[in-house]
Order: structure tokens, then sequence, then C-alpha cells
């Protein structure tokens, strides 16, 4: 696999998440506006987010309980027609998510990364709606490998951008599977105690960043007082 996985993601200075608790900047800031005029510097051909989030940014796509199982194994992945638009692959191992259409309102594509032993009725649903699948692998070891794998065979992708939420973006620093690390620092805080953070692990690895080092490659303050750090990560 040689997908470059960019963690793209902007916070407050306390490295908090949730945008409508920070506090004011002095002047007003276009906080999409800025944080895309970012990620598109990085030429990415799509991006990466969890089932969560997933359902906060769409107004199509909405959850449900999880999808039944049928344990059958050796199902095959389904790439839909993608138009060349970029995609929008959602974690969502579960098969929680319906959706109705095969493309998000900002116009990607959408790509399930679900579990081989979801049900065929609910992979039938995807395809009905033209939501292209891959499966995550059975392993924690090979979870995010074998999903990205195939995604790199289906449709060519040299660079994702990974954008959260915090939990997913912590399952993949755990890992080992964020190349660069890219933090906008909007000038406000949250100060709220546990609020949710930018990298937000919850597996049972007591120091999942115990194997990470950032390089700095670029520190900036843009001219709305908004600083954006890039990291190379390498892993030890």
């Amino acid at each position: 696999m040689s997908i470059r996985v960019i963690c793209h993601m902007i916070s407050s200075v306390d490295g908090r998440l949730t945008s409508s608790q920070w506090s004011r900047a002095l002047s007003p800031i276009d906080i999409s506006a800025v944080y895309e005029k970012v990620a598109s510097s990085f030429n990415a051909q799509g991006w990466m987010i969890g089932r969560k989030t997933m359902t906060e940014y769409d107004e199509g796509v909405h959850e449900e309980q999880p999808a039944p199982t049928d344990g059958i194994l050796g199902k095959s992945v389904f790439k839909s027609t993608r138009n060349s638009l970029p995609i929008a692959v959602v974690f969502d191992p579960k098969g929680k998510l319906h959706y109705s259409a095969d493309h998000l309102a900002t116009g990607e594509h959408i790509v399930s990364v679900t579990s081989e032993t979801v049900s065929n009725e609910y992979l039938s649903e995807l395809r009905k709606v033209g939501v292209s699948y891959v499966f995550e692998g059975s392993s924690d070891k090979d979870r995010f490998t074998t999903a990205l794998a195939s995604i790199e065979k289906l449709f060519g992708v040299r660079t994702l951008l990974l954008e959260g939420g915090g939990i997913i973006n912590g399952a993949f620093l755990e890992a080992g599977l964020i190349d660069e690390l890219s933090v906008l620092i909007y000038p406000g805080l949250d100060g709220k105690y546990l609020s949710p953070s930018i990298i937000g692990y919850q597996g049972g690895n007591p120091r999942p960043a115990e194997k990470t080092r950032l390089e700095l490659i670029d520190a900036k303050t843009l001219s709305d007082s908004t600083v954006h750090l890039h990291y190379r990560i390498k892993h030890v």
C-alpha cells in the first residue's frame, strides 16, 4: 500500500474539536474557507472520516441500528461509477449508515468501509444506491490496511486526507498509518473539561503515540491569525 495519509484538522488553541464551543476570534473568521483552502493545497483525491462525523456532515446520510450479519466471508468489493469525483471514505464496520445518493451534497463519491460479515441485503442496498464499498481487515493489525489497499486498487488514489473525528484519527495514529499531520490552530479556546480533541484514541493501548515522532515541515501564520502547523510523522 502506498497511499499517503494526511491527517488534516482544525482545532482551538487547546486542541479541541467542536467549533461551536470555541471562543470568538477578535475578527470574524470563515473557518470552513480557511480549512478548505489549506486542504486543497495537498492535491488529495479524497478524504476519510468516521461514521459519526459522516452523519453530521450530510443530510442525505442517516444512521440506524447495525445491519444484520450473515458471517459469510469471501464477498467481493464493489466499485460504482465515480465519474472522476473525489471520494469520501467513511468507516462504518457495522453497517449503520444509509444513503440517499451515491455522492454527498458537496460532490464527493461515497465509499463505505464495512465488515465483510454484514448481510448481503445491506450490501445490495449500497449497490442499488450506487455507493461503492470495500471491507476492513479481520484483525486490528490489518483493519485499515486491507481497506486502503482495496481503495488504492479500485480508484488509483495516491493521497487521502484523514479528517476525523478524533476516534478514527486516534485509531489511525495507533496503527502507524498517518504519514503527515496538518493542524490549523484557530485563535480561540474551548476550555471545557473532556471536550473532544482532534485525536482521541479509545483502544486498549495505554500509549498510542509512543512510536510517533514529529518532524516539522512548515509553520505559517495566516492572514486571519490562524496558525498552520504541518508535520511529517516518523514511526520508530
